[in-house]
């Protein structure tokens, strides 16, 4: 019995030896991890536009002769939402996501990006516009936008011109 008591400490001495020479030995692992995140903001906000058009399908502008240009066209423009009228924290953003207009002859184009886009009489700056708030509330008590968008016409350079033009227009919550 003593003599297995001797050969334990012989080698409970040796590990500890060992293991203080290790840490001395020891080198530090520096590694920088990144964390990474994704956020399904469908999932977390169950609020949505559920309603985004103009009052017309197709908008068809009027040239006027003397003025050179389109004559200016106003549509509505509703915005609705699933949002309880209760919700007064909750605005949108409007957003031009592309505006084309080009007027061509015999193939060329003579003319291009001569449209613009006011909402409320307001152009939209860095093609953005925000609003604070739903100003009115659906029959069913969510909140609602009518606003006006109106196309406005420069003067066009060029006659007998065939001419057309597209606009997408996004709309988001602000939260």
């Amino acid at each position: 019995m003593f003599i297995m008591k001797r050969i334990f400490m012989r080698w409970l001495i040796q590990v500890v030896s060992l293991l203080s020479s290790c840490s001395v030995c020891a080198v530090g692992i520096n590694h920088d991890f990144r964390p990474l995140t994704h956020l399904n903001k469908l999932a977390f906000y169950d609020y949505t536009i559920t309603r985004f058009e103009f009052d017309e399908n197709f908008i068809v502008l009027d040239f006027d002769k003397v003025e050179q240009k389109f004559k200016d066209k106003s549509v509505n423009l509703v915005i609705e939402t699933n949002i309880p009228e209760a919700e007064t924290d909750v605005g949108y953003k409007l957003s031009i996501d592309s505006n084309e207009s080009i007027c061509k002859r015999d193939g060329v184009v003579m003319q291009q990006d001569f449209i613009d886009v006011l909402i409320d009489d307001k152009p939209f700056v860095k093609n953005k516009m925000t609003f604070d708030s739903f100003p009115s509330v659906t029959d069913d008590g969510y909140l609602k936008s009518s606003n006006v968008m109106t196309l406005t016409s420069q003067i066009i350079n060029h006659q007998g011109l065939l001419c057309q033009g597209s606009l997408t227009l996004l709309a988001e919550l602000s939260l």
